[in-house]
């Protein structure tokens, strides 16, 4: 199987047979304060690198994740544990008021780990 939908199974504690297909929703974002991860210069800066936040080990990402919410940030842009792309968490309660959170897309049918429906 693929390794990102093994992982997401894993994660979820599920295997991938049972990973069956979903709804995928592309949203549109404007956030004002984003702590930028994927830029290696903010990493140096929080004595992190990209295998710390991709790791098995959760404690890296979750401490840091735990510490931007409390500091108001609206978002963290981070590599993909996956090793395919970026991933966007969004802490809801911490939007600023000209923020900007539009569902652009839907797709029925959306396999995790393929990309595709």
């Amino acid at each position: 199987m693929d390794r990102e939908l093994d992982r997401t199974a894993r994660r979820a504690g599920m295997t991938s047979a049972m990973m069956g297909p979903r709804r995928l929703a592309t949203i549109r974002v404007r956030l004002s304060r984003v702590l930028d991860l994927t830029n290696a210069d903010v990493r140096a800066a929080l004595d992190v690198t990209e295998a710390d936040l991709t790791g098995e080990d959760p404690a890296v990402p979750q401490a840091i994740g735990e510490t931007a919410h409390h500091l108001g940030y609206e978002a963290i842009l981070a590599p993909s544990a996956t090793g395919t792309g970026q991933a966007l968490a969004i802490f809801l309660d911490n939007r600023a008021a000209d923020s900007v959170l539009e569902v652009a897309e839907v797709q029925e049918g959306y396999v995790p780990g393929t990309g595709s429906p």
